[in-house]
């Protein structure tokens, strides 16, 4: 939806650019879920870095536009879930709950890739000074 919102913005109708000839829905199912895999592999870099931070190694690397992408994620989806309930008027068939649960989801996702940087960052700090201690004893 991000990357065709400046689309909405500029076009006069305000709707979403969707092929010809096919249906809103079946296009959203068809386009959102190849969009999301971006997000799914960034939590799964996350979660794969905690995990192999628990045995010392610093692979996979997680880069900067990793943790800038998740901390992004990490605070649009905890402000949204938090302000979503408190700003939205009362709408009987909206499924508010449903968002909230899917704001705090990806904010927590979000949040697994930052995590994961620091433990990397944390663990390579702690390696290096190791290594430097070892390699200032004199060896005789």
């Amino acid at each position: 939806m991000l990357v065709q919102l400046p689309y909405v913005i500029l076009n006069p109708t305000k709707q979403e650019w969707i092929p010809r000839g096919m249906n809103f829905r079946t296009w959203r199912a068809i386009s959102w879920p190849l969009l999301g895999i971006l997000f799914w592999w960034i939590a799964g870099r996350g979660m794969e870095a905690l995990i192999a931070a628990r045995r010392c190694l610093i692979r996979p690397r997680i880069t900067w536009i990793e943790t800038i992408a998740g901390a992004t994620l990490c605070a649009f989806c905890a402000v949204a879930a938090v302000c979503m309930p408190l700003f939205s008027g009362r709408d009987e068939n909206f499924p508010m709950k449903l968002f909230i649960a899917a704001f705090v989801m990806w904010s927590v996702l979000g949040g697994v890739v930052v995590a994961g940087r620091v433990v990397q960052w944390r663990l390579r700090k702690r390696l290096i000074s190791g290594v430097l201690e070892v390699s200032a004893v004199p060896t005789t």
